[in-house]
């Protein structure tokens, strides 16, 4: 427990860091790129997309409270930036959570298949089928009952698919060293 409130305070201090505000700020920038040109729109509720994976790289790197306040942020940008139905805070709240688990699963820890998938797994259960379902039923009047089936298949096959792609990317960036230069802590002391 002590490690991890730990882990939250050096997380909530990374938000004092130019550097890591920086990093975060390009790595929001790529996700409202991806945002515009990979989300593919399949019907009034499904969307796949790649621009959450620069969102998780920031949990990973520089833990679960920079994520969150940064997924917060981000939803809001991205929802300026390309407006794609009625804004609806209950999406940032699903945002927000989902970028805290990864922070929690990620930061500080080494990268693995099952932990990629377990907590893929939990962001897909809790935000995506539970939450967003929610705010869709609410925000369009729709009954959760019928809303919710559909986006469990959805989700059950995509939840594979999106885990490999994770664990692709955060390894890819675990090998080339990439994470050790995007952290805060190990770029030079300013002079």
């Amino acid at each position: 427990m002590q490690k991890f409130i730990r882990n939250l305070k050096d997380s909530a201090a990374e938000l004092k860091n130019i550097r890591s505000l920086c990093t975060v700020a390009m790595l929001m920038a790529l996700s409202v790129v991806l945002n515009m040109v990979s989300t593919i729109n399949i019907g009034q509720f499904i969307h796949i997309g790649l621009s959450w994976l620069p969102k998780v790289m920031i949990s990973v790197l520089f833990g679960p409270v920079t994520g969150a306040v940064s997924a917060a942020a981000l939803d809001i940008l991205n929802y300026a930036v390309r407006p794609d139905g009625p804004f609806f805070p209950g999406f940032t709240l699903g945002s927000t959570v989902a970028a805290f688990i990864y922070g929690v699963f990620f930061y500080r820890k080494k990268v693995t298949v099952v932990r990629t998938f377990v907590a893929k797994g939990i962001v897909t259960v809790i935000d995506n089928i539970i939450l967003n379902t929610l705010w869709l039923s609410i925000l369009y009047g729709q009954a959760f009952k019928a809303l919710f089936f559909p986006r469990l298949i959805k989700n059950l096959i995509t939840w594979p698919i999106y885990s490999l792609l994770l664990f692709t990317v955060m390894t890819a960036v675990e090998r080339t060293k990439a994470g050790e230069l995007l952290r805060a802590h190990h770029y030079p002391k300013a002079s």
